[in-house]
């Protein structure tokens, strides 16, 4: 073996060593990637919780899920804010965009490993004043963490034709996400951009008026709600699709600012159940 060759070898060896202390990129496997919004399986950072992955969830328990998210346009002034304290929200995805990602979800999570969690965008054409619903999804036992976030966000009224006036001069902020039912959120945060709720699977899926279950897969029962858009069929044995070109910037600051506020959520409901636990 010549010198020269000796040195590529070394430098051979040499790259694989840094890209295992590295680690795992933070995008790995998408899901689904279209214009309709994207779905992927991200590795969890060395500081976070590891969550209870693969989670076995039904369709229905999803659909309920992306139901309830939520969002209001809240007054900024204090004054306005006590006029309008029943400011009533509204949903951010259209009954048809629940149809399609519920049984993307319910795969995504029977595929996602203990050290990934699941992110999610999906596009609001039916929300002129935001673009864009981000958010990063885990569980834990029963217990669904997501940080969400909208981006996009319009401080112009989406329907004015002449002289639009500025969502300040109306004294309204940029909207605030929330979920429904009240009952099911564990806890909640927000954020100047970011959103944190811990969802309680069991008291999100329940029949009304019954106790708590202990497994997220508890069947819902049926209302009478009208008849749901008929979901996509999604064969079992559809390939992963490997992600070959780096994400964008704007895309790795959405991950990194999602990733950094779920860590936080999840350190903190940490500190809180072994404060509890102690005498």
């Amino acid at each position: 073996m010549n010198a020269y060759t000796r040195i590529l070898l070394i430098a051979f060896l040499w790259t694989l060593f840094l890209s295992g202390c590295v680690g795992t990129p933070q995008i790995e496997t998408s899901i689904h990637e279209g214009p309709d919004g994207s779905l992927m399986l991200q590795t969890v950072s060395k500081d976070s919780l590891r969550p209870s992955h693969p989670a076995d969830v039904s369709v229905e328990t999803f659909e309920k899920i992306l139901t309830g998210i939520h969002y209001r346009r809240s007054p900024s002034r204090w004054l306005q804010r006590l006029m309008n304290s029943g400011t009533q929200s509204s949903p951010l995805l259209s009954p048809e965009q629940v149809a399609f990602w519920a049984p993307h979800l319910q795969r995504a999570f029977l595929q996602v490993t203990a050290e990934e969690q699941v992110f999610l965008r999906i596009p609001l054409p039916s929300t002129p004043e935001i673009q864009n619903l981000t958010g990063m999804l885990s569980f834990e036992q029963n217990n669904l963490h997501m940080a969400l976030s909208v981006s996009g966000f319009s401080n112009r009224r989406p329907h004015s034709k002449t002289k639009p006036r500025s969502s300040a001069a109306l004294g309204v902020t940029r909207p605030t996400v929330t979920f429904l039912p009240r009952t099911a959120v564990k806890t909640s945060r927000y954020q100047e951009t970011v959103t944190n709720f811990t969802i309680d699977i069991a008291s999100l899926t329940m029949p009304e008026g019954s106790g708590p279950k202990d497994s997220a897969k508890t069947p819902s029962i049926p209302d009478a709600s009208p008849p749901r858009v008929t979901p996509p069929v999604i064969p079992p044995d559809r390939p992963i699709i490997r992600l070959e070109t780096p994400p964008s910037e704007a895309l790795k600051k959405e991950l990194r600012t999602l990733r950094r506020e779920l860590s936080r959520q999840k350190q903190e409901i940490e500190r809180l159940k072994k404060q509890q636990e102690s005498p």
